[in-house]
């Protein structure tokens, strides 16, 4: 998701570094508004007059209405443009025949001269894909008739959007996403107590957008911050993001949206899997409404379907309702028949009470993968598995052998795995006995440290050191005896 920046300008005599020709910069939507406010403070901050409007979608259809936002913004521009009759019409600032395009055309660009005469003049357009027909078409004439009149113009618009603004003739310009290092000094000058995997992780999901840096730390827990919990799966989205996303989304048609879910959920952009996921209710024709969105693309050497930015696919669940992302799991689960592991998963998220049999699934799951060396897959199945599991006996023998694949497999000892309901409680506090004032509280778990079953092999291995160091013990005791009869014997 990118955004045009068209700028047509002409020197500025009064400024100190003049801008001499046309030039467009394409950028992501949701930089616009900044670096939009950063050229309008700049320009002002030169002695630069700026007026400023912003396209609308929903008023689109209103006559000159952008032109009169951007003409009425200033008392002395307001009262300027009604004493020219052919505006005051176009505006409705007094009565009078409706002017034709050419005739508002030609009175806006000798309004703007004579105001460039005494202060250079800066128009900023915004979303000017939103800009209603009628202020489009004469702002875009007039875009290329103020060479030489001391006046500038700054639009901003999505490519590929239709438009009544007419672009040809200015040069494009793309800004694209920050450089990784520009990514980490941003996250090292606002967040700098991130640890340094998380902050890899963040830059890595927010793809270079400036506002995602800045916001997904913001919705990360103290301890998921510091690396002392682990992050999850798909990062959740702040309320900026959200909008910034999901407005591309909510236009969608419903069908459209499902396919963009199940995608989603899905995860690796499989197809064949999409398609049989959705095969009662829809099929990927409805997929080229996203793709001519920009959303979504399809890789034509792999038969692929991938998002555009990965916060994208979080904006696509994040604007579904839990009985929506249950139900896709479940049609993905039937997908994926013959790939057992995918499978449990998507069993896993599609249930929400305990269920034995997905529990079984999903330790069968947490065998392999430690069986290929992958601790955090093991120990996060073996977790949901205790989450599922009916019997309590079973829970906490999932939950102990999810404790030993933890320590032995990834060697993280800072936390014991606990069931979901266990992990949600807080624990009593209790007070230490002490001398004195100033008795601390300190949490119970940290008074009764919880003692797990290790699995039955861990059991056997240490009944067998047992046993060897017993038989180590009784061979010393019996040398010791040989010994002390021998200095018996010799007295």
């Amino acid at each position: 998701m990118s955004t045009t920046w068209a700028v047509s300008a002409t020197s500025w005599p009064s400024c100190p570094a003049p801008v001499e020709r046309c030039c467009c910069w394409e950028s992501r939507a949701w930089e616009r508004p900044a670096l939009l406010a950063a050229a309008a403070w700049q320009a002002t901050a030169a002695g630069v007059r700026v007026l400023q409007t912003v396209g609308v979608q929903y008023r689109a259809q209103a006559s000159y209405g952008a032109l009169q936002q951007l003409l009425t913004s200033s008392p002395e521009v307001r009262s300027r443009a009604a004493g020219t009759p052919v505006l005051a019409a176009a505006l409705d600032l007094n009565c009078g025949s409706a002017p034709g395009h050419d005739a508002v055309t030609d009175a806006v660009v000798s309004l703007i001269a004579d105001l460039s005469h005494d202060v250079p003049t800066l128009l900023v357009l915004d979303d000017a894909q939103w800009l209603d027909a009628a202020s489009a078409v004469v702002l875009g004439q007039a875009a290329r008739r103020l060479v030489g009149t001391g006046a500038g113009m700054l639009c901003a618009a999505r490519p590929r959007d239709e438009s009544f603004f007419d672009y040809s003739g200015i040069a494009l310009h793309e800004l694209g996403p920050l450089s990784d290092a520009a990514s980490e000094q941003l996250l090292a000058c606002h967040f700098p107590t991130l640890a340094p995997r998380v902050r890899r992780r963040l830059m890595a999901d927010a793809e270079g957008n400036p506002l995602a840096l800045l916001e997904l730390p913001t919705a990360l827990t103290d301890s998921q911050r510091c690396a002392s919990q682990a992050l999850p799966h798909r990062l959740p989205l702040t309320e900026r993001l959200q909008t910034a996303f999901a407005s591309r989304i909510e236009g969608l048609p419903t069908a459209t949206r499902h396919l963009l879910l199940v995608a989603a959920l899905e995860g690796s952009g499989n197809l064949q899997v999409v398609r049989r996921a959705v095969a009662d209710r829809s099929n990927l024709k409805y997929l080229a409404p996203a793709e001519r969105a920009r959303l979504v693309f399809v890789d034509d050497a792999t038969g692929r379907l991938g998002f555009r930015h990965s916060l994208m696919r979080s904006a696509v669940v994040d604007l579904s309702t839990s009985d929506q992302r249950r139900s896709v799991h479940r049609a993905l689960a039937d997908a994926w028949i013959d790939v057992p592991e995918q499978r449990a998963w998507h069993l896993a998220q599609a249930a929400v009470e305990p269920d034995e049999k997905i529990a079984f699934l999903l330790e069968q799951v947490a065998e392999g993968s430690a069986r290929r060396g992958d601790g955090p897959n093991a120990v996060a199945a073996l977790l949901r598995a205790a989450d599922l599991s009916a019997e309590p006996s079973e829970q906490a023998r999932r939950l102990a052998k999810a404790a030993y694949c933890g320590a032995n497999l990834t060697g993280d000892l800072r936390e014991v795995p606990q069931p979901a309901g266990q992990r949600a409680a807080r624990l009593p506090e209790r007070r230490l006995a002490g001398r004195g004032r100033g008795h601390r509280r300190v949490p119970a778990q940290q008074l009764r440290r919880p003692r797990h079953r290790a699995p039955p092999a861990v059991r056997r291995d240490r009944a067998r050191a047992r046993a060897l160091r017993s038989v180590r013990r009784d061979h010393a005791r019996g040398a010791g005896h040989a010994a002390d009869g021998v200095r018996a014997r010799q007295k």
